[in-house]
């Protein structure tokens, strides 16, 4: 019997999860068709990684039943290339944020570094607003009657098993990625994103995640800012400009803050997966 796309099967966390984050990028799109806002932009590129993690659980359920099956670009390619159009305004946005502590903390000035992202700001905008009014929001409605039509689902518990399992299962990859912090970002936000379709979630200690996942979400802004100021001052600042020196100072500045976060980073890590792991020892005791 085909079940109602109106009427949401609720064991399905999945779907339950897939719905809410729908319609925040529904509204945060309506806004933008008014008017192109920086936040905006935020909220609904943040609804598109949890609406894409939600998508890679379904298809890693998928793949025991069909290890050939690849949800995320059949199902998501017209989303995904939104999220990487207004990404490129994103950043311009957030490197200018970011200059502009960095200016108060070091009692510096590069103007000419400001010009250019402003100018690029212009077009990046442009690029956002084009591409927010000619996308189609038909994709993200299919992906909903696929999860709703999905018996699989109908056992809650059964379904909170599968996706406890495919999170263990990455937490046991965290440590390989130690040297790759982008990838390790992109990890530890696929097991946040996971532990939200859980029941129970509690011992999973979030808050302590989440302060990961803000600091490797600083290394990742500085490391955008980084190459953004080596390739304007490499490829456009002349070099006798006082402000080509007062850049390769900022470069220095931002490596030894990387550097910084990093080494707290796999610390923090390091604790947090210890803390998990006594707790799954006295869950293991309790249930003896």
């Amino acid at each position: 019997m085909i079940k109602s796309s109106f009427c949401l099967n609720k064991s399905n966390t999945i779907l339950v999860h897939w719905e809410k984050e729908r319609k925040v990028f529904e509204n945060n799109l309506l806004i933008l068709q008014r008017k192109i806002r920086g936040e905006a932009i935020h909220e609904l590129r943040v609804a598109v990684k949890k609406l894409n993690a939600y998508l890679q659980f379904y298809s890693l359920l998928q793949k025991e039943k069909d290890p050939l099956i690849n949800l995320n670009k059949q199902l998501l390619a017209k989303t995904s290339e939104l999220f990487d159009i207004t990404g490129r305004q994103r950043d311009v946005e957030i490197c200018l944020e970011l200059l502009t502590n960095l200016q108060k903390e070091f009692n510096f000035s590069c103007p000419q570094l400001i010009r250019y992202l402003k100018a690029i700001l212009k077009i990046t905008r442009t690029w956002s607003a084009n591409a927010i009014q000619l996308f189609k929001n038909k994709e993200l409605l299919r992906v909903k009657f696929l999860l709703n039509q999905d018996d699989q689902f109908d056992n809650a518990e059964t379904l909170n098993q599968k996706i406890e399992f495919l999170i263990n299962t990455q937490l046991t990859e965290v440590f390989a990625l130690f040297r790759k912090p982008h990838q390790l970002r992109i990890k530890l936000k696929s097991i946040y994103y996971g532990f939200n379709l859980l029941e129970e979630n509690e011992k999973y200690q979030l808050e302590k995640l989440n302060n990961i996942l803000d600091d490797l979400g600083r290394w990742q802004d500085m490391k955008v800012l980084l190459l953004r100021i080596k390739h304007f001052r490499k490829d456009y600042l002349p070099e006798p400009f006082s402000e080509f020196a007062i850049l390769k100072k900022i470069e220095s500045a931002i490596n030894l803050k990387n550097k910084t976060i990093l080494r707290n980073v796999r610390i923090k890590i390091k604790r947090w997966l210890k803390l998990l792991n006594g707790s799954s020892k006295q869950s293991a005791n309790v249930h003896e």
